[in-house]
């Protein structure tokens, strides 16, 4: 049996025409005849689980609640964005992008998770703490209050907290230390990405052809892509570039900046397709 039913109450946002929802039948702490949150489309919600949106908040586009997920308060989730689980978005909350919100995770105050990020495991994001990229956030980690920034690529887990810091930005700390013999004691660099050791120079080179891509196609285009089909060409245009570069044909183009373009744009569209 269906559990719920979409309404004739409406309303606009953001030049979409959401609907009411109306529950059904009784199931966790719904009452029949409850009146719910707004969403787009039945495919918003999941009529399985005991998920639920309640009060003002909005699931819309593409985005899905299922499982025994809530989303209440005024907390907005669009996109391709999910909430799963057990997890609750809640407050001014938002949860957009490919972003996906599972297992006990909270995000709550004014907080943003959107891009590709992945908050799972008991972990909390709260306050206006953004966290966008890839970043992941699990286990029971805490990410807090204003403008908290976790970028592309970290992984913040366990009992870690991290705070507001007046500039913006983090301090994060792997829990190991290294002891210099002047004094100075360092978090260790162990297991840590070696950027310092890349051929700077080909970064140099790499940026220099996406600036003449922007003159082309836009700044950012290429990070629309999003299918098979694109992905496929991304790595023919690698291998085409390789050839090129290997056998140093057409000299006129950067092919060895051509190759990591189309390498990192096929990973990109990879990590969609997951």
């Amino acid at each position: 049996m269906r559990k719920y039913k979409i309404t004739k109450n409406v309303r606009e946002f953001l030049g979409v025409t959401l609907h009411q929802i109306q529950a059904l039948k009784d199931f966790s702490s719904i009452k029949k005849g409850e009146l719910g949150g707004w969403i787009e489309k039945e495919s918003n919600l999941s009529q399985d689980g005991t998920c639920w949106i309640h009060g003002d908040a909005r699931v819309f586009g593409d985005a899905r609640v299922f499982g025994d997920a809530i989303v209440c308060g005024d907390a907005a989730v669009s996109g391709n964005a999910m909430v799963c689980g057990n997890a609750i978005v809640f407050g001014d909350a938002a949860v957009s992008g490919d972003a996906i919100v599972s297992d006990n995770a909270e995000v709550f105050g004014g907080a943003i998770v959107y891009g590709n990020a992945r908050v799972s495991g008991n972990a909390r994001v709260s306050g206006d703490a953004k966290v966008f990229g890839s970043a992941r956030v699990f286990g029971n980690a805490e990410v807090s209050n204003d403008d908290i920034v976790v970028i592309s690529d970290i992984g913040v887990s366990d009992n870690q907290e991290v705070f507001e810091e007046k500039t913006g930005y983090i301090t994060k700390d792997s829990g190991k230390r290294k002891d210099f013999k002047s004094g100075m004691v360092r978090d260790s660099d162990e297991d840590k990405p070696r950027y310092d050791l890349i051929y700077m120079p080909m970064i140099k080179r790499l940026a220099e052809l996406h600036l003449r891509g922007i003159k082309k196609y836009g700044e950012r285009n290429w990070e629309n892509a999003n299918t098979i089909e694109e992905l496929k060409r991304f790595k023919a245009s690698a291998f085409r570039h390789f050839m090129q570069w290997f056998n140093d044909w057409n000299t006129e183009e950067d092919h060895a900046a051509a190759i990591l373009f189309n390498v990192n744009a096929a990973e990109m569209v990879k990590n969609k397709l997951k």
